[in-house]
């Protein structure tokens, strides 16, 4: 693994713990979901209208986002791969 690679792998895994400690946060009442935005982790968004509900990590999304930011890491990785010819 060359510097440059190194490089990528720690960029991409410093994105998806930055995106572990700011998640992002669903609310869902009846068949009716609503996107929170993203907050700190341990201090979620509070909704207006309905201060003693708590909303909820959105799993689902942060997994997408987890897969695409995994995906381009990848990418990076055997794009900038040195061909071992000088």
């Amino acid at each position: 693994m060359n510097r440059n690679q190194q490089i990528a792998v720690w960029v991409g895994a410093g994105v998806v713990l930055i995106m572990l400690l700011f998640p992002p946060f669903h609310l869902q009442i009846e068949a009716t979901t609503f996107n929170m935005g993203y907050s700190f982790i341990l201090d979620p968004p509070k909704h207006e209208g309905l201060p003693h509900i708590t909303p909820t990590v959105n799993v689902g999304m942060l997994l997408v986002q987890w897969v695409g930011t995994l995906l381009l890491t990848a990418l990076a990785f055997f794009v900038l791969k040195s061909s071992g010819r000088s």
